[in-house]
């Protein structure tokens, strides 16, 4: 197929358009792949997505006060955060990667980014819509703790004393929710993980004795009381547990452009950024991170704008950034 053919489709021809009349083998391919990308670019698939709100209030993070050797407090600006890499249109992904290599060079390990408050310096950082979520670091209010808490290193952390070493956290449940997730974050991974069963109990409120806890027993406690009392055992040092019960549906419907696999070698495009308009409902802010769960891609938002012709509603266009793998909104449980 000619060049004009192509022209004719409206589709997208790529910048270097010189070089594929120079050199026809190359050039077709390149055009192939042109269209495919204009062709995509009118093509949207919903997908469905979970949206993080960015928290704006909240109890203060431990990560911004640290404790140093000889047992002096000092209080930091900053919470810990990986660094953030900008590029002005990077020519390939060979030169994204370089350039990433130099900056995480210069500033140390990407790794080093708060479990506890995702760089924001507030406790839990981010919270999924439509659940309730509580995370018990040593910042809770209502605890008592048969454990230390250690601030030497950012963020503090729980460390046992003995073997039996245990923390009771006394919580508010909905009394009527779909499913509940309770992870563990400990000092060694950084990381939420699921936590086992057999580390908790529950009790209600004023109740004496603790009973096992499963997803069913916090359930009919919730109902019958929302304020509980959950026992965690402390078997290595933690940075806190972390609870979520979903209220209802968490999903929103994300109209992505289409994805394609190429004909080279099979991988699937991206994007960098990503525009995309979505109903003026949809409670997005700037700053706030979506997940898309067909491609497990993570997004922050960039930029939004009304989009009112003659003083219409039709929606929100929203700018999205792609997170990279090792910022710290990719950890988001």
């Amino acid at each position: 197929m000619s060049i004009a053919s192509y022209r004719k489709r409206g589709s997208v021809i790529p910048r270097n358009l010189g070089l594929a009349k120079r050199s026809p083998g190359v050039g077709l391919e390149l055009i192939e792949r042109a269209v495919d990308i204009g062709d995509n670019a009118f093509t949207v698939n919903s997908v469905d997505s979970l949206l993080y709100k960015t928290l704006t209030t909240g109890r203060r993070c431990s990560c911004l006060d640290y404790k140093s050797s000889d047992g002096s407090m000092y209080a930091v600006d900053t919470p810990i955060q990986s660094p953030v890499l900008l590029l002005d249109d990077p020519d390939s992904d060979d030169a994204v990667e370089e350039a990433l290599q130099d900056v995480l060079e210069m500033l140390g390990d990407p790794e080093e980014i708060c479990p506890v408050c995702f760089g924001t310096g507030i406790v839990n950082g981010y919270s999924l819509t439509n659940t309730h979520e509580i995370f018990m670091d040593v910042t809770y209010p209502n605890i008592t703790k048969h454990a230390v808490i250690s601030k030497q290193g950012r963020p503090s952390y729980f460390k046992p004393i003995a073997q039996d070493a245990y923390i009771e956290f006394s919580i508010n449940v909905p009394s009527m929710f779909l499913s509940v997730l309770i992870t563990i974050v400990t000092k060694e991974s950084g990381e939420h993980s699921t936590l086992s069963n057999s580390l908790l109990q529950i009790k209600k409120a004023g109740d004496l004795t603790y009973e096992n806890f499963t997803d069913n027993t916090l359930a009919a406690m919730a109902l019958a009381s929302p304020s509980l009392v959950l026992k965690v055992l402390v078997r290595e040092e933690i940075h806190g547990i972390f609870l979520r019960a979903v209220l209802g549906d968490t999903y929103l419907k994300i109209n992505f452009p289409k994805i394609s696999l190429t004909i080279s070698d099979g991988s699937y495009d991206y994007w960098d950024t990503q525009s995309v308009t979505v109903p003026s409902t949809y409670p997005l802010a700037t700053k706030d991170v979506l997940r898309d769960t067909r491609y497990n891609r993570v997004w922050r938002v960039a930029s939004i704008e009304l989009n009112e012709p003659r003083e219409i509603d039709i929606g929100k266009d929203i700018t999205l950034r792609r997170v990279r793998a090792w910022e710290a909104h990719k950890k988001l449980p």
